[in-house]
């Protein structure tokens, strides 16, 4: 079961970056990501394609120890420079070495304009 998180707002064309403690269903014991991947992705809804993927190794990376599950999530400028301002969903996904998949996190998320960007 995924934990919803509160509402991210990024502003576009800045680097975005989002610190997470990936949690069992227990939402305690730390999800173990030796040997995993990880994909986060943004879409307009449940039914569109991600207009934005990051996964282990390219826009994601391990904190510490694998078996801490704590990641750090950056996108680039130029990797989200073609998201619009408006409204969106975010969804992370885990295949653990097993196998197993789960959905860590996910929720809303809403992009603005900077005027620091163009």
């Amino acid at each position: 079961m995924a934990t919803v998180v509160p509402p991210l707002t990024f502003s576009r064309g800045e680097t975005w970056t989002l610190s997470v403690a990936l949690l069992e269903a227990d939402s305690v014991t730390p999800v173990d990501l030796t040997g995993a991947a990880m994909d986060w992705v943004i879409a307009k809804d449940l039914i569109s394609d991600p207009l934005l993927t990051a996964s282990l190794g390219s826009g994601i990376t391990l904190i510490g120890s694998p078996t801490l599950g704590t990641v750090l999530i950056q996108v680039n400028p130029t990797g989200n420079s073609m998201i619009m301002a408006g409204d969106y969903i975010h969804q992370a996904r885990v295949v653990k070495a097993d196998s197993t998949t789960i959905i860590p996190f996910g929720g809303s998320l809403t992009v603005i304009n900077s005027p620091f960007a163009n």
